[in-house]
């Protein structure tokens, strides 16, 4: 169920903030305008990045929202925004969609995961563009597996496993060009 114009990926694997803030990077360093929406804020670049300069992180907008109520009406008010995004990526998809929950609803995370595919579709409409949507989720206990592969299967093209923070990097933008 992919919109006209979108590449989304669902990665999985451990962490993700430094690999995904270079993949950010590598995406502004090519003049892309790039959302980073995460539940928690960054402290600071990671020690071993080299920090880029202002024009670069100038095309990174950092979203920390706390809870899958504020991702879903961050979401749904992107086209009010002036800057459109042409690359979102998401950090923590688990912590959106609460897979590990006994109280886990299913439905919750397909309105999550259906509202980041909306909103990128109006992105790619607005700006005529292919928008490319990247989702990191970590790694899931056995037992809760098959939540996250439904979602993966119905919403997501592709998807990656990162085990290696420079070959992750790597296969996305490959991936993704």
């Amino acid at each position: 169920m992919q919109p006209q114009n979108v590449h989304s990926v669902l990665a999985v694997g451990e962490n993700f903030d430094y690999a995904l803030f270079r993949v950010a990077i590598a995406f502004a360093e090519n003049g892309v305008q790039v959302w980073f929406i995460s539940p928690k804020a960054f402290d600071k670049a990671p020690k071993e990045l080299k920090t880029p300069d202002k024009e670069i992180l100038q095309l990174i907008t950092f979203m920390y929202l706390k809870d899958h109520n504020d991702l879903v009406t961050q979401l749904n008010g992107i086209h009010l925004w002036r800057k459109i995004p042409s690359v979102i990526i998401l950090s923590g998809y688990e912590h959106y969609c609460d897979f590990s929950s006994v109280n886990y609803k299913p439905l919750q995370a397909a309105l999550i995961t259906t509202s980041l595919l909306d909103s990128v579709g109006v992105c790619a409409a607005k700006k005529g563009e292919k928008i490319v949507l990247v989702v990191s989720c970590v790694k899931l206990v056995e037992a809760n597996l098959p939540r996250l592969q439904v979602l993966k299967d119905l919403y997501f093209k592709d998807s990656v496993y990162k085990a290696d923070d420079d070959k992750f990097v790597e296969n996305i933008i490959e991936m993704l060009k």
